[in-house]
């Protein structure tokens, strides 16, 4: 779930539709994304208003309007790698205030991506393992006001 800068419901589920918008006090807005969802995991707004979907099925996360048009696609949908180009059923994103993405690969990988806010991809990080630079499944992922990046880390304590 999220909630948008007009504190509408955001609800990203796995049945048809996938995403649904309600209002504050449960009122049906409008629902979209039956051809371009395969397996809904997680759902984020960013700062100016487009809607974010990380897709476990397709192995993608899609920049989308709130009408669900979509306007970026990170990773190749219906193929799962581990490269530049691909995902492995990823988690989770976290957006930048300068439009950057951060990635959490994590089903599939046990690592964190970034990309441009063009979806040129910069650095990946991260191995399966329960050392310092690994993650075992990186599942959620999150800025601050300081642009520090928080993993939550499913499996590693």
């Amino acid at each position: 779930m999220a909630v948008d800068k007009q504190d509408q419901v955001w609800i990203f589920t796995r049945p048809n539709p996938p995403v649904q918008v309600y209002t504050a006090d449960g009122k049906f807005v409008r629902a979209w994304g039956e051809s371009i969802v395969g397996k809904a995991h997680h759902i984020k707004i960013d700062l100016e208003g487009n809607v974010w979907l990380s897709d476990v099925g397709l192995h993608v996360v899609r920049k989308c309007t709130p009408e669900g048009k979509v306007l970026l696609t990170l990773g190749t949908p219906g193929e799962k790698g581990e490269d530049a180009t691909h995902l492995n059923m990823p988690t989770d994103m976290a957006i930048a205030a300068n439009g950057d993405v951060f990635v959490s690969d994590g089903y599939g990988n046990a690592r964190v991506i970034h990309f441009d806010k063009r979806g040129k991809f910069i650095k990946a990080w991260g191995s399966l393992g329960t050392g310092s630079q690994n993650f075992s499944i990186p599942h959620a992922i999150e800025l601050d006001s300081k642009g520090r990046l928080y993993v939550a880390d499913r499996n590693n304590v």
